[in-house]
């Protein structure tokens, strides 16, 4: 992402490696720290490198849901086990099976601000367990005209006896 907790455990005297796949992200991250302290890489969380050994890993912010099949997350675990020295510390968060069929489900949301709306429609498919985000952003930029900025995102669902799963085999 844009390096929000990365530069806070930095600031809090951390030795930090940022990764994300999306080059965007990363250079919004490298502005914001001023291209200290941190090192920065774009890398996908099913093949990264970081070239040595670290005492934790932390990620955030639903990163695992992002990971569509079981075998990508089997690969991202193996590569942080890899990593990370003995009795590290791997910190994650996941969404719940409970958020992905009563938060997000069929669900739709409309955010506004002065000078913002977004429109975000979820679409839950229960049986694959799987949920299609399409999110439109209104932002005004000059004399009552809005630019227009469309995403479209996929996270997948995983019991937490899946996540244990995964866990213990890598």
């Amino acid at each position: 992402g844009t390096g929000s907790l990365t530069l806070e455990l930095s600031r809090r005297g951390y030795d930090m490696i940022g990764v994300d796949g999306g080059e965007e992200m990363l250079g919004v991250a490298y502005e914001r720290s001023e291209g200290k302290g941190v090192l920065w890489l774009c890398q996908d969380m099913r093949s990264f490198e970081l070239y040595g050994t670290v005492e934790g890993v932390v990620s955030t912010l639903d990163c695992v849901n992002h990971l569509l099949k079981r075998e990508d997350v089997l690969s991202c675990f193996s590569l942080v086990h890899n990593y990370l020295v003995p009795n590290g510390i791997f910190v994650f968060d996941v969404n719940s099976p409970y958020k992905f069929r009563e938060i997000y489900g069929q669900n739709s949301y409309v955010l506004e601000s002065e000078s913002a709306f977004c429109a975000w429609q979820n679409f839950f498919d229960p049986r694959r367990g799987r949920c299609h985000f399409a999110v439109d952003l209104f932002e005004e930029i000059e004399d009552g005209m809005y630019a227009r900025r469309s995403a479209d995102r996929e996270e997948q669902m995983y019991t937490e006896r899946q996540i244990r799963s995964a866990l213990e085999k890598t």
